[in-house]
C-alpha cells in the first residue's frame, strides 16, 4: 500500500474513533455468531449421523423378487464368515393395521393405527444395532404370541397396557392376535 492510502486511513480512524470502533466491534460480533452457528450445525450433523448409523443397518440384503429369505441359513453363515462383516442378522418387515378391540364392560372404545412390523432375533440383532432397548426387551420379544410396541403407539394411539390383546392385519390380509408384553 502506498503511504498516502495509509495516511488517509489512519487519519479517518483518529478523527472518527467511535465510529471505527463500533464498526470493528460489529464485524467481530458477526464473525463470532457465524462461527458459533456453524459449530453447532456441524455438531448436530455429526450426532444425527451417529444416531442414524446406530439404529439402521448399513446394508440390507433381500431377494430380487422381494420374497423373504427365510429358508436360507447358508446366506447368514456365508456373511458371518467374511472378515469385513462385523455382524449380520435376519429380520422380517411388513406394514400392518393394528387395532385394539372395544371393551364395553370397561367403557373402552376400539382404536386403530398403521404401523411398520419388524420381526427380529434379539440375540443376533443386538450385535448389529447398538440399541439398548433390544437387550432390555429381549425376553418380551421372544415370548410366545407376544408383541412389543413403541410407547407412543401403545399409550397414545391405541391406549393399551401390558397384557391386553391386539389384532394385527398385515397388507397381505393375514390376521393374528398378540398380547402386549412390552413397550
Amino acid at each position: 500500500m502506498t503511504p498516502f492510502v495509509l495516511f488517509i486511513a489512519f487519519r479517518h480512524v483518529r478523527k472518527r474513533g467511535l465510529q471505527s470502533g463500533l464498526t470493528v466491534l460489529g464485524v467481530s460480533v458477526g464473525v463470532m455468531v457465524l462461527v458459533t452457528a456453524l459449530s453447532l450445525t456441524n455438531g448436530f450433523i455429526t450426532q444425527l449421523i451417529d444416531s442414524t448409523l446406530q439404529a439402521t443397518p448399513h446394508l440390507v440384503l433381500q431377494s430380487f423378487d422381494g420374497s423373504p429369505l427365510l429358508d436360507k441359513p447358508e446366506i447368514l453363515a456365508n456373511l458371518n464368515d467374511k472378515p469385513e462383516i462385523t455382524a449380520a442378522a435376519p429380520f422380517l418387515t411388513s406394514q400392518a393395521l393394528i387395532t385394539r378391540r372395544a371393551n364395553t364392560t370397561l367403557g373402552l372404545g376400539g382404536s386403530q393405527g398403521f404401523t411398520q412390523l419388524i420381526g427380529i432375533r434379539p440375540e443376533l440383532t443386538e450385535k448389529v444395532l447398538d440399541l439398548p432397548i433390544i437387550t432390555e426387551q429381549s425376553t418380551a420379544i421372544t415370548s410366545n404370541n407376544g408383541i412389543v410396541l413403541g410407547r407412543s403407539l401403545a399409550r397414545r394411539q391405541l391406549g393399551v397396557t401390558s397384557g391386553e390383546e391386539i389384532l394385527i392385519n398385515d397388507i397381505r390380509g393375514n390376521r393374528a392376535f398378540f398380547s402386549l408384553v412390552g413397550t
